[in-house]
């Protein structure tokens, strides 16, 4: 994939953020793990949002990826442990 992506996935991972960030902080009184959860896939999209609308390179590139991939592995985790 080109390291110079379109805008519009700069506004896809900002809705996430938005979403990610309105969800955590109505999970947060609920359970702190299920918020935890949630911002680790809203922190991985605020910086490909960042990355993305600036046109950032190099080893941002490299953050975005290993939050989002670490971020879901975990995010996933914490909302499996809810759920059992």
């Amino acid at each position: 994939m080109s390291d110079i992506l379109p805008i519009h996935y700069a506004l896809s991972e900002a809705a996430i953020v938005a979403a990610g960030g309105y969800a955590v902080f109505k999970a947060w009184p609920i359970n702190r793990w299920f918020a935890i959860g949630l911002a680790s896939v809203a922190l991985a999209g605020l910086v490909g949002a960042i990355r993305i609308a600036a046109g950032m390179t190099g080893p941002i590139i490299t953050l975005h990826e290993f939050l989002s991939r670490i971020g879901a592995l975990f995010g996933l985790g914490c909302l499996l442990g809810v759920m059992l």
